[in-house]
């Protein structure tokens, strides 16, 4: 029987075409989404397409190439017209599938934070519990079209 992650199962997560794995992220070519704009991210630049609704690591910053590759989605979900922005964000670890993680912001150009309860790793890959306090708990994104 197969077991399919809770944020699945609550609708937190989505499956494409993209997605690795159960509930998995998933890589897409930064040439496959549909427009996107370059956003500075804790100095990785990504690209954000709000019209796919997806956020990917467009050029990872050296401190985490090795264990985020380009392409690697780091954010899906809803981003409509009025700025709300909802959806699945992942938290990455090297030799650990990606763990998934509700978060919510808005657009307020010239970027944006998403806000969650961020996955708490043990000291393996297990997820022990979820933190507001963790630092991937806000994610910052700041247009690069506008700097």
């Amino acid at each position: 029987m197969r077991t399919l992650p809770l944020a699945v199962v609550l609708g937190l997560a989505t499956l494409g075409p993209a997605v690795a794995g159960p509930g998995g992220p998933g890589i897409i070519a930064p040439s496959e989404l549909q427009g996107g704009t370059p956003y500075d991210h804790n100095g990785s630049t990504m690209k954000v397409s709000f019209d796919d609704g997806v956020i990917i690591y467009r050029e990872p910053k050296d401190s985490i190439a090795g264990t985020v590759p380009v392409g690697q989605v780091l954010f899906r979900g809803k981003m409509t017209v009025n700025g709300r922005i909802s959806g699945t964000a992942y938290v990455f670890k090297r030799g650990c599938a990606p763990a998934p993680y509700a978060v919510e912001g808005r657009d307020t150009d010239p970027g944006f934070v998403l806000t969650g309860k961020a996955p708490v790793r043990g000291a393996g890959c297990e997820v022990i519990g979820y933190s507001s306090d963790s630092p991937n708990a806000r994610l910052r994104f700041r247009n690069m079209m506008s700097l």
